[in-house]
């Protein structure tokens, strides 16, 4: 069963730590445990070396050289390790194409891919070159970075472990709005919204959804906040009203009546059920 954290997951805002840009990348070496976080940027840590205990909503795994994994604007974690070489890309929903964070929000949490020893020696490379790359701020630089980013990320998702099939059973526009949702849903979005950048009509999204994912797109709005706000359940010291508003509902009766309808009992009663999970 899952493991419950010891205190609230604290928010770290992107424009304290990447600021203004899209992209941040430092090279460091870790020993301590950090606070239970969160964040609404994208994290990708890479280990070189050393070993650790990654935690991301209440699950361990432990790390060591070749491992990687990813952290999505949902996912609140921490890091407990000892003299661990490592990179830490911090990274905005604007900095990689719809596709790429199609499959990021998709993969299941917490997930540590292992690299092979050849395959992670041509990531460190590709992670030195981003470095230089980002330090330069040279001409294009943003657009060296871009691919040097992407090139790490896809060849996170080929690993056999994140590897989906799936993707390619769906339409373009479900992808586009499954991906915007995804990385919007605390927000007050509309189906016009998401329809914008899938590039259709609100109504023909309305028939993909219905169509691909057998379900209303309202019903999968839904459904990705109520994912999202159970994770924040776990920890009392959140109380539930907050935690209706930070997963993008705009009442608190209104998340109480889409909460029993999808599970059965209130928010409450879902949180006793989470303490009494060792």
């Amino acid at each position: 069963m899952s493991k419950k954290f010891n205190s609230a997951p604290h928010l770290l805002n992107g424009e304290e730590i990447i600021g203004s840009a899209p992209f941040n990348i430092l090279h460091k070496s870790y020993t301590g445990e950090s606070i239970v976080h969160w964040h609404d940027f994208y994290e990708l840590e890479i280990i070189c070396g050393g070993e650790g205990v990654y935690e991301v909503n209440g699950k361990s795994t432990a790390v060591s050289r070749c491992c990687a994994y990813i952290v999505t604007p949902k996912d609140y974690h921490k890091l407990s390790a000892g003299n661990a070489d490592m990179y830490t890309i911090s990274f905005s929903k604007e900095a990689v194409d719809w596709e790429i964070l199609y499959k990021l929000n998709n993969c299941q949490n917490g997930i540590v891919v292992r690299f092979e020893e050849e395959e992670f020696e041509r990531i460190e490379r590709v992670l030195a070159l981003l470095e230089v790359e980002f330090e330069a701020k040279r001409q294009m630089s943003e657009k060296v970075i871009k691919n040097l980013l992407e090139y790490i990320l896809i060849s996170l998702l080929r690993t056999p472990m994140l590897a989906d099939g799936k993707a390619g059973e769906m339409s373009t526009a479900i992808m586009k709005a499954v991906a915007y949702i995804k990385s919007n849903f605390k927000d007050d979005i509309k189906i016009k919204d998401v329809a914008n950048k899938a590039d259709v009509s609100p109504n023909y999204l309305g028939v993909l959804f219905k169509k691909e994912l057998n379900v209303t797109f309202s019903q999968y709005l839904n459904a990705t906040r109520l994912t999202y706000a159970c994770s924040l359940l776990r920890d009392k010291r959140y109380r539930v009203e907050d935690i209706a508003y930070a997963s993008g509902f705009v009442s608190h009766a209104y998340f109480g009546a889409v909460f029993k309808k999808q599970y059965g009992c209130s928010p409450l009663q879902m949180r006793k059920t989470f303490e009494n999970d060792i």
